[in-house]
């Protein structure tokens, strides 16, 4: 049993890191992170400041908690700045996702307001339009790695062959567009199709559709519940990118893609690969993390309509897979992707 210091250590660093966490996201927001992360050599505040357009005195208190973090390096001799080669990369990630801490304190009057016994069941992402900016930021840093290096090796060589050959593909929950766009633009001769409930991640994802000059993709607002009548048995490949958990009622989402899947389809479903069992997931700090998000992001979206089953981000793999079996589905094969989650590749 830890003793009330060791406890209190440990608190305290949780806390503390929030504080960094808010330095992290600011660097990110005004460019110091991928200023330093380009840099070929170990630079003076002086050059810091002038190469970002930034008041050296606040660059300074920057450094200083960068430093202490041990996140920014220091040459104590040249008194120079640098970010180790092999750091780069998870602090541009790191960077892109700890911008979500100022969406995320934006609905915390909302989410208060769900706490109470009277208040409501929960509000829509669309509550908080700011949320989809971060989210888009977010994923276009993400986003490519992942289906290059992830998602795509793990599809099996007949669906990749169909998808070069071409065939119609669905992402129901397609947010901003970036995993719909970023799949269109590798496989041109495939059909791509994104369903988005929020029509802010609509219009998102058409103008970025628009600027990536793309021919192969279309964005329509959509209902993960009820899926147009015309679609039974349209779709080769449907796909579900961590937006299951979101949904009011994800049984029935399910049952809507196997209606719209063909009799040889693929199904890729990705969601948060924490355990279900509560228990299962103490001193997990990721699980932690994800429950924590989920009160502000995930259980107000899918408590926010009927019929109000409240999954949450943390429902964990074990009931997700069950529900996708019991959905009349077959799970063929399952991973970890991108570090937390669980990919799971199902056909009828």
């Amino acid at each position: 049993m830890e003793t009330t210091a060791e406890f209190d250590a440990y608190l305290g660093g949780i806390v503390s890191s929030c504080f960094t966490t808010l330095a992290i996201a600011l660097g990110k927001e005004t460019g110091l992170i991928d200023f330093l992360c380009a840099a070929d050599f170990p630079l003076t505040i002086e050059q810091i400041s002038e190469g970002t357009r930034l008041k050296k005195r606040y660059v300074q208190e920057w450094l200083g908690a960068m430093v202490s973090a041990r996140l920014v390096q220091l040459d104590v001799e040249s008194n120079k700045f640098f970010v180790q080669p092999n750091h780069r990369q998870s602090l541009r990630v790191r960077g892109a996702f700890a911008q979500g801490i100022g969406p995320w304190c934006k609905r915390i009057d909302l989410v208060k307001s769900c706490f109470q016994q009277d208040g409501p069941h929960g509000f829509e992402y669309s509550e908080e339009p700011s949320w989809f900016d971060w989210f888009d930021s977010y994923r276009s840093v993400t986003c490519d790695d992942i289906v290059e290096q992830e998602i795509i090796p793990f599809l099996g060589s007949a669906l990749k062959e169909k998808l070069e050959s071409g065939i119609r593909v669905v992402d129901i929950g397609s947010g901003t567009g970036n995993y719909t766009i970023a799949l269109a633009k590798i496989y041109p001769k495939s059909t791509f199709v994104g369903v988005e409930y929020a029509e802010v991640g609509v219009r998102k994802a058409e103008e970025r559709a628009k600027q990536e000059g793309l021919q192969n993709v279309t964005f329509q607002k959509g209902d993960a519940h009820n899926l147009p009548d015309s679609w039974t048995e349209m779709f080769d490949w449907v796909f579900i990118y961590d937006v299951l958990h979101d949904i009011a009622d994800p049984h029935k989402a399910i049952r809507e893609v196997r209606r719209i899947m063909k009799h040889d389809s693929v199904f890729s479903l990705v969601e948060i690969g924490v355990h279900s069992d509560l228990s299962h997931n103490v001193g997990d700090k990721t699980a932690a993390m994800y429950y924590s998000a989920s009160m502000f992001v995930c259980l107000p979206s899918s408590l926010s309509l009927e019929p109000h089953k409240g999954y949450g981000a943390c429902w964990g793999k074990e009931a997700c897979e069950k529900a996708v079996i019991e959905g009349g589905l077959r799970v063929i094969n399952k991973t970890t992707i991108a570090g937390t989650k669980i990919l799971f590749v199902c056909a009828k």
